[in-house]
């Protein structure tokens, strides 16, 4: 039972932290952040590939993109504003500076998949498409 009290205090305290552009899409959009360490950054260079010309699945997805380089915060695909605090926003995904990651966030505003390599579109579908939420609008 402390296990799960731990366990839910924990998600209720990365919630409040999670940054307000991604909380302003919660119930409307899922997010997909890219972090890394600088825009020369092979796998970002890598990833950023894997994601062009992509928007039609993005879209159908109803899928954010950010990308969080060094300490900027921009939008690769949809309409969250550009900040400047990728210090905050890989606190709050505990991302370190130098690493690579990439995380997804659900319609409900969870992280619902994490990856700390780049990943093609296909997956990242695959785990999107497996969700509740999602499975409920296809059979609409």
């Amino acid at each position: 039972m402390l296990t799960t009290i731990v366990a839910t205090l924990a998600m209720t305290a990365a919630a409040s932290a999670m940054p307000s552009s991604v909380t302003a899409l919660k119930w409307e959009r899922r997010v997909l952040i890219v972090f890394a360490p600088t825009p020369g950054d092979p796998r970002w260079q890598e990833q950023a590939a894997l994601l062009d010309g992509q928007d039609r699945d993005l879209e159908e997805r109803r899928m954010e993109v950010l990308a969080v380089v060094g300490d900027d915060v921009n939008p690769v695909r949809g309409k969250a504003a550009r900040e400047s605090d990728g210090a905050g926003w890989r606190r709050t995904f505990r991302v370190s500076n130098d690493e690579f990651a990439i995380v997804l966030i659900g319609l409900d505003g969870g992280v619902k998949w994490r990856a700390d390599a780049p990943a093609p579109l296909a997956d990242i579908n695959a785990v999107v498409d497996a969700m509740p939420m999602r499975r409920g609008n296809r059979s609409r």
